[in-house]
C-alpha cells in the first residue's frame, strides 16, 4: 500500500487485499484499489488526508466480510467515512473533499473474470 499527498490532494494505492463476494466464490481473490481525494476549502487538505487514511480499510474490511455486492460494499464504505469526516476533530463546515476510486476485483458472477468498478463522490 502507498500513499501520497500535497496541498489539497492526497492519493491511495494498494494491492494484494483479499476479497470475498456474496455468494462465497474466490474468498482469497486478490484486488487492487486507487484513489485520488481533492479537498477543498480552509481545512480541505486535512479532509482529503483523512478520507485517505479511512476510506481503503472501510472498504477492505467491509468487501472480506463478503456478505455484499462490491457496489454496495464501496457506497456503504464511503458512507461510514463520512460519517466519522463528521464526528472528527476536523472542521468540515466550509470543508470537504471529492472522491474518485476504482477498485479491480474478481467478477463476482465470472470465475474468471476480472471487473474494475470505479466510484465518484462529491
Amino acid at each position: 500500500v502507498g500513499s501520497a499527498a500535497s496541498a489539497d490532494a492526497a492519493l491511495s494505492a494498494g494491492t494484494g487485499a483479499p476479497v470475498g463476494h456474496a455468494h462465497g466464490r474466490r474468498k482469497r481473490a486478490h484486488s487492487a484499489f486507487f484513489g485520488v481525494y481533492d479537498g477543498h476549502g480552509p481545512h480541505g487538505h486535512h479532509c482529503s488526508r483523512f478520507v485517505q487514511e479511512r476510506l481503503p480499510h472501510l472498504l477492505h474490511r467491509d468487501i472480506s466480510q463478503g456478505t455484499s455486492s462490491i457496489q454496495h460494499s464501496i457506497h456503504e464504505s464511503h458512507t461510514i467515512c463520512n460519517d466519522e469526516l463528521r464526528a472528527s476533530e476536523i472542521v468540515d463546515t466550509y470543508s470537504g473533499t471529492t472522491s474518485i476510486s476504482l477498485l479491480v476485483h474478481p467478477d463476482e458472477h465470472d470465475d474468471e473474470a476480472t471487473s474494475i468498478t470505479i466510484s465518484n463522490v462529491g
